[in-house]
């Protein structure tokens, strides 16, 4: 991928010498993030019968930084919360509805970068450190979650389950074709003979200078666990997925396309929103109109022409 091998030849042996080029920062503060995933216990609040019919959509970016131990830590921090109705029941609740919104300021995890390598802070017990506790420094420990120097067919061990804190068998690394992202080339990274990431495939991977692609967030993610009771109301984790994320002008430099109404484009951007995707009212994505139907865009009905 980004690793380029140069053979010397050098007094009649072999001398194999590799590199990589500048890697593509993930720990920054001119980006924002947005996820989306179910809210299994937010819906009761408008409806009892449906508690599954809410989206809950969050927004994370890095908002300060913290020494510990003599190292510098970027902060991940929740700054916004949508809940959109999914409901199939737009007469009482259209799809795309936003019911409910929320301004915060949560972190999620304490990260640092370091020549292509991002590190998590963890506790003894392998959960993420939001709250330092100074007597508790000595105990904290560093998790890999990105470790963009590694090359294809090499090992690597990942935590599987946040909170975990306990490694299982390595992974081994699988590049894919490299994207181009907000004008950088950025590496794909996926698992080769894994049975997690040959079920997902299409959809879960890692992207220099983005993250984690589904199942968690860019600074907690689940590698082993996709089914179950999840839970989004709070923060992104199992079943989520990346939506959008932009840079620091606002601009949508990467967009899954799964939601018309996930934006946050009035958060990070004055730029005059585009049409979104339109809906029948099964919630189905359609790519074309019938005239007299009605359809759904931007959380609005409208009748096919």
């Amino acid at each position: 991928m980004k690793h380029l091998f140069l053979i010397l030849l050098t007094m009649g042996f072999v001398v194999n010498l590799s590199y990589s080029e500048k890697h593509v920062a993930t720990v920054r503060e001119d980006r924002v993030w947005v996820y989306s995933g179910a809210n299994r216990y937010g819906m009761h609040e408008y409806d009892e019968k449906s508690w599954d019919n809410l989206l809950a959509v969050h927004s994370l970016k890095f908002t300060a930084t913290r020494e510990i131990g003599g190292k510098l830590y970027s902060c991940l921090t929740i700054t916004d919360t949508r809940n959109y109705s999914i409901s199939t029941d737009v007469e009482a609740y259209p799809y795309g509805t936003l019911m409910s919104r929320e301004t915060r300021d949560e972190i999620t995890c304490l990260l640092r970068e370091e020549d292509g390598t991002v590190y998590r802070l963890d506790d003894e017990y392998g959960g993420a450190v939001v709250s330092p506790v100074e007597d508790e420094v000595s105990s904290y420990h560093e998790t890999v979650i990105y470790d963009w120097n590694k090359k294809e067919g090499e090992e690597i061990h990942l935590v599987r389950i946040p909170a975990g804190s306990v490694e299982t068998e390595p992974l081994k690394v699988h590049y894919l074709a490299p994207v181009t992202i907000g004008g950088d080339e950025c590496m794909v990274m996926t698992f080769a003979d894994d049975p997690f990431t040959e079920v997902y495939k299409d959809s879960f991977f890692l992207i220099e200078g983005i993250g984690v692609t589904e199942n968690g967030s860019l600074g907690l993610y689940f590698l082993d666990q996709m089914t179950g009771m999840a839970d989004n109301s709070w923060y992104a984790g199992i079943q989520s997925r990346l939506e959008r994320v932009y840079d620091g002008d606002g601009n949508v430099i990467y967009d899954t396309n799964h939601y018309s109404f996930v934006g946050v484009d009035d958060v990070v951007s004055s730029q005059k929103p585009k049409y979104g995707a339109i809906y029948d009212l099964m919630g189905r994505r359609v790519e074309r109109v019938l005239p007299g139907s009605v359809y759904v865009r931007d959380g609005k009905k409208f009748v096919g022409k």
